[in-house]
């Protein structure tokens, strides 16, 4: 069989008319279209492969047909659609897939999905996915979340209206044109930021206050958007025994990280990506991360923490304090563009709570950078 790509276990490929029948039985199985307004005829099944064959012919993609490599047996679709339905976010190139159920639970569709991504952005050139699901289907919003996708917003699905089980759905969304444009950013002022801010000293109460508060000796300390290693460098001096693995989406930033931290662990990986980390921490130190990300993306990286840390564990947060109404692109003095993101203690004390979290200290710190306060919160998993 001549594959368009492969992943480890899989096989994508365009349609052929022998796949008509074996599609026909997977969506016409009640359980697989449970998140369906009704399972598809045969005709309907049909129809829906001949437009994925003209989708792919006029662009290259479509949700492809997937087979599983080990036995060359047809198990489905997982890929790329164009759709653009009555909604605020269409047109959009959306990702999806549908598999025969004796194939669930193995881990495929989340493996197909990520590859799908892959020839996406490196093969195709896109820099914007999106996926759409019911609220109810929480296998998919999954599956979403573990392939690097971030939640956009909840919208009533203009197809779905008045069937009160389906209508409410959510869509997520990969960008990479946004993620690229903020390493650029970064990249670019990696050394300015290491001149201006490797001095943490302002914030030594709260700092001293996170070490001490973590009574395990040489425990695994997992730090976002860790720029130049200048927390890194302050929690050491205070507890060489941290074992840390610091983290930034930028290539500068974690170069001048390991030149500042030799003895530390240091690695490139977006924030809204801690999902993808299998190990458990004993702690998350998240020192201005927060400004950098929308509302929707704080309450995905605070349940993605409550999942990373172990029983007990600690997790460190401090940002600009400030009405989120009145987030706002920056210009800095470079003329470089930043999107910036306030938030207040409401904003996310109750996110902390519903995932579990208490709080053990709130504090602010003045700084001459912004008119308002430097907000600090530190939390802990509740046992």
């Amino acid at each position: 069989m001549n594959y368009l790509f492969k992943s480890e276990r899989l096989g994508f490929r365009n349609w052929v008319d022998s796949d008509i029948s074996l599609m026909t039985d997977i969506s016409g199985d009640a359980e697989v279209m449970k998140y369906f307004p009704a399972v598809a005829t045969p005709q309907q099944t049909a129809e829906f492969i001949v437009r994925m064959q003209v989708m792919f012919t006029e662009n290259g993609f479509c949700y492809f047909a997937v087979d599983e490599l080990s036995n060359n047996q047809f198990i489905g679709f997982i890929g790329l659609s164009h759709q653009d339905y009555d909604v605020e976010f269409a047109p959009f190139i959306d990702i999806g897939w549908r598999l025969d159920k004796n194939c669930w639970g193995k881990g495929f569709a989340t493996e197909g999905a990520k590859r799908c991504l892959e020839y996406a952005f490196n093969d195709l050139g896109l820099t914007n996915i999106k996926s759409t699901a019911p609220l109810i289907n929480t296998n998919s919003i999954k599956i979403m979340e573990k392939i690097g996708m971030t939640k956009q917003l909840e919208f009533q699905h203009p197809k779905l209206l008045g069937n009160k089980r389906l209508e409410n759905c959510v869509c997520y969304e990969f960008n990479t044109d946004r993620s690229l444009k903020a390493i650029g950013v970064f990249d670019k002022l990696a050394k300015l930021y290491q001149e201006k801010f490797m001095d943490v000293s302002i914030y030594h109460k709260s700092f001293d206050l996170f070490c001490d508060v973590i009574k395990k000796e040489r425990p695994d300390v997992l730090e976002l958007a860790c720029g130049p290693g200048n927390i890194t460098k302050y929690l050491l001096q205070a507890r060489p025994d941290f074992n840390i693995l610091g983290t930034d989406l930028s290539p500068n930033m974690i170069a001048l990280a390991k030149e500042n931290n030799p003895s530390a662990s240091f690695q490139i990986m977006d924030s809204r990506n801690m999902n993808q980390l299998t190990k458990r921490y004993d702690a998350i130190m998240c020192g201005f991360c927060f400004p950098y990300l929308a509302i929707n993306e704080i309450e995905q990286l605070i349940g993605h923490a409550a999942k990373t840390l172990n029983p007990s564990g600690v997790i460190y947060i401090s940002t600009i304090e400030d009405d989120y109404s009145k987030s706002e692109l920056t210009t800095g003095s470079t003329g470089d563009k930043m999107f910036m993101h306030y938030y207040l203690e409401q904003d996310l004390i109750p996110i902390l709570k519903k995932n579990n979290f208490d709080t053990l200290n709130i504090e602010r710190v003045s700084t001459p950078d912004h008119p308002t306060n430097d907000l600090i919160i530190i939390a802990h998993l509740n046992d």
